[in-house]
C-alpha cells in the first residue's frame, strides 16, 4: 500500500516519503510514524461515513451521550454488598486472605481448555513416530512374547513420558468452603465488572426489555445475581442460581443475607439447585454462564451445556470467560455452535472445512463425501446431526454473522474488551481500581433483520487512540472485517469526529461502510469479496 501511494526521497538525507495522494513530504522517524500521518484517513478503499440515523439526536443531545456508548465507568460494588464481604471477612487474616486469592487468580488466568481424547492419541502417534516407533508397537496384540511385550511397555511408558512434559494437564477445581472464600475476594469485583458491563449494553439498547425470569449457570458466589437486580431493580421474578459446589451455594446465600445466617435475603425470589432442572418447559427471559465452561472436562459436556442453555433461552444467552487466547477460543467455539450447528462444530474441528462457511446454510459436505474416521479419530466422534438448535443471531459484541477476522489476522491476540472496577477493601495491598480483562457473547433469540437497525454498528476493539487532529479506532465492521480507522474533522465531519473522541474500547461506532450495505449472503456469493483467509486487518476511515 506504501509502495503505491508514497515515493521515496532519496535526495533527503532524514528518512522521508512523498505522498502522492495530497502532494505532501513527511518527514518521519520512524515507519509507524508514517502509516499515522492524517493523510493516512484518506486512502481508505471503504470511508467510514457517519450513520444518518444519529443525526437528530446530536441535535439536541451532546456527542459525550451519543447511543454508540455502551462501556460505563468505574464500576463498584453494590454498598450491601460491599457490607457483607466485610461482615464475612472480618475473622480471616487480611494477609493470608490476599496471598491465596492471588495465586488462585493467576491460576484461573492460566488455566486452559482439556485435551481432548482424540488429540492426546493424535500427539502420542506423532511423538511415537519422531521417536522411531511404530504405530503397531503402541497397540499390543496379545500375540507377544515375554520380551517383546516388554519392549512394548517400555516404548509406551517413553511416550507417555514425552507426553506429560508437552500436553497440558487439566484438572478440576473442587470449590470446598475455604476455596469460596478464597475465589470471591480474588474474582468476585471482577466478575461483577464483566457481567454488568454486559447488562448494561443490554439494557441501554433495549431500554423496554424488563426481564422476570433469569438462570446463571455457574452461578458460584452469586455475582450475577447483584448485577442483574443493579441494572434491572425490582423487574424479576424468579432467578435461579445452578452451581455443582454446594459450599459455593451456601456462601452465595450468605452474601444475600448480608454476611448473617440468620438474616432476611436482599433479594426475593432467589433460589439455589445443583443441576440443571430436566423439564425443556422451564424457560427463562435471559441466561448467563459466567466463568463456567473453562470448567468443564470435554468439549461435548461443553457443546451439551450450551445446546441445552440455548433450548432453555427466551430472549438472550450470555456468555463470559477470561479474556485470554483459551477463553476467546471457548467463545468462538459457543458461536459456532448456536450459528451454524453441533456437524458444523465438529468437521471444522477435523479441518474437513478448510473455509468456514459464512452463513449456517453454507454447503458442507455430506457424511458420504466426508473422509471416513480411523481408529484413532473415532475415540473422540460422536453422530452428526443437523442442528435443531431455535433461529437467533449475535446480539453483541460482533456486528455481524461472518467468520471472526480476530481468528485470522495473524496476530494471535484475543477478541477481547476491558473494564475498570474498584476492588472492596478486603485486601488492604491490592489497588484500588483495577481492570477486568475478559471475552463475551450475547445471542438473541430473534432473526437479525428483526432487530434494532443500529446492529450494523462497528466495535470499537482496540484501545482508541486521541490526538489533537485525528483519531485511531480499530474496529470490527459489519462486513467481517478489521478496519483502521483515522477519523478526522475535515475528511468525516465533526460529528462523526467528536463520537469516536468520546467512544472507548468496546464502544460502538455510529458509522458505517459502503459495504455494510450488503446482504450477509450478497457478501458471501461475492467472488471478489475474500474469505477468512483474506481477512486481513487494513487501514481504513
Amino acid at each position: 500500500m506504501a509502495a503505491s501511494l508514497f515515493g521515496s526521497m532519496a535526495s533527503f538525507r532524514s528518512p522521508a516519503m512523498y505522498c502522492k495522494q495530497c502532494h505532501t513530504i513527511f518527514l518521519y522517524r520512524t515507519k509507524i510514524e508514517m502509516y499515522t500521518s492524517r493523510c493516512m484517513s484518506t486512502i481508505a478503499k471503504n470511508k467510514t461515513k457517519m450513520d444518518e440515523s444519529i443525526r437528530e439526536f446530536l441535535q439536541t443531545s451532546p456527542h459525550r451521550k451519543h447511543p454508540g456508548l455502551v462501556r460505563p465507568k468505574t464500576i463498584i460494588l453494590p454498598e450491601n454488598l460491599q457490607k457483607a464481604l466485610q461482615f464475612v471477612f472480618k475473622e480471616y487474616s487480611g494477609r493470608e486472605l490476599a496471598e491465596k486469592s492471588k495465586a488462585l487468580v493467576n491460576y484461573l488466568w492460566s488455566r486452559k481448555r482439556p485435551v481432548e481424547d482424540s488429540e492426546v492419541r493424535r500427539t502420542a502417534m506423532a511423538m511415537a513416530k519422531q521417536l522411531g516407533i511404530q504405530d503397531d508397537a503402541l497397540e499390543d496384540t496379545g500375540e507377544l512374547s515375554v520380551k517383546e511385550s516388554q519392549d512394548v511397555k517400555k516404548k509406551r511408558k517413553r511416550v507417555a513420558r514425552e507426553l506429560r512434559k508437552k500436553m497440558y494437564h487439566w484438572k478440576a477445581i473442587q470449590y470446598t468452603k475455604e476455596m469460596s472464600y478464597i475465589y470471591a475476594a480474588g474474582r468476585m469485583a471482577a466478575n461483577y465488572s464483566a457481567i454488568y458491563r454486559i447488562f448494561h449494553e443490554i439494557k441501554k439498547r433495549n431500554p423496554d426489555f424488563k426481564p422476570k425470569l433469569l438462570l446463571d449457570f455457574g452461578s458460584g458466589v452469586g455475582t450475577t445475581v447483584w448485577a442483574a437486580n443493579t441494572i434491572w431493580e425490582n423487574s424479576f421474578r424468579e432467578i435461579m442460581c445452578v452451581d455443582v459446589s454446594s459450599d459455593m451455594n451456601d456462601f452465595a446465600k450468605l452474601l444475600l443475607k448480608g454476611g448473617k445466617d440468620q438474616g432476611v435475603m436482599t433479594f426475593k425470589g432467589v433460589f439455589f439447585r445443583q443441576y440443571l432442572p430436566v423439564s425443556a418447559l422451564n424457560t427463562f427471559d435471559i441466561i448467563v454462564s459466567a466463568y463456567t465452561l473453562m470448567e468443564m472436562s470435554s468439549q461435548k459436556e461443553r457443546v451439551n451445556a450450551i445446546q441445552t442453555l440455548w433450548r432453555k433461552t427466551e430472549h438472550f444467552l450470555v456468555i463470559v470467560e477470561n479474556g485470554t487466547n483459551e477463553g476467546y477460543k471457548i467463545i468462538l467455539e459457543a458461536r459456532d455452535l448456536i450459528l451454524h450447528g453441533e456437524r458444523f462444530l465438529k468437521l471444522k474441528q477435523k479441518d474437513l472445512i478448510k473455509e468456514r462457511p459464512q452463513e449456517a446454510s453454507a454447503e458442507i459436505p455430506s457424511l458420504e463425501e466426508q473422509e471416513q474416521p480411523n481408529d484413532v479419530e473415532q475415540a473422540s466422534l460422536y453422530t452428526y446431526q443437523e442442528s435443531d438448535l431455535p433461529e437467533g443471531h449475535v446480539f453483541s459484541p460482533c456486528p455481524h454473522h461472518l467468520q471472526c477476522p480476530r481468528s485470522t489476522d495473524g496476530t494471535n491476540t484475543p477478541c477481547n474488551f476491558e473494564q475498570e472496577y474498584e476492588s472492596p477493601k478486603l485486601l488492604s495491598n491490592s489497588p484500588k481500581q483495577q481492570k477486568e480483562k475478559f471475552s463475551y457473547i450475547v445471542f438473541r433469540k430473534a432473526k437479525r433483520k428483526e432487530d434494532l437497525s443500529d446492529s450494523h454498528w462497528p466495535r470499537i476493539v482496540r484501545p482508541v487512540v486521541r490526538k489533537s487532529n485525528h483519531i485511531h479506532c480499530h474496529i470490527c465492521c459489519a462486513n467481517g472485517q478489521l478496519e483502521h480507522a483515522v477519523v478526522t474533522a475535515s475528511k468525516h465531519g465533526k460529528d462523526l469526529f467528536y463520537c469516536a473522541r468520546y467512544a472507548r474500547w468496546g464502544d460502538r461506532l455510529p458509522a458505517y461502510t459502503p459495504d455494510d450495505d450488503e446482504s450477509d449472503s450478497d457478501r458471501i456469493n461475492d467472488t471478489n469479496g475474500g474469505t477468512g483467509s483474506d481477512r486481513k486487518e487494513s487501514k481504513s476511515a
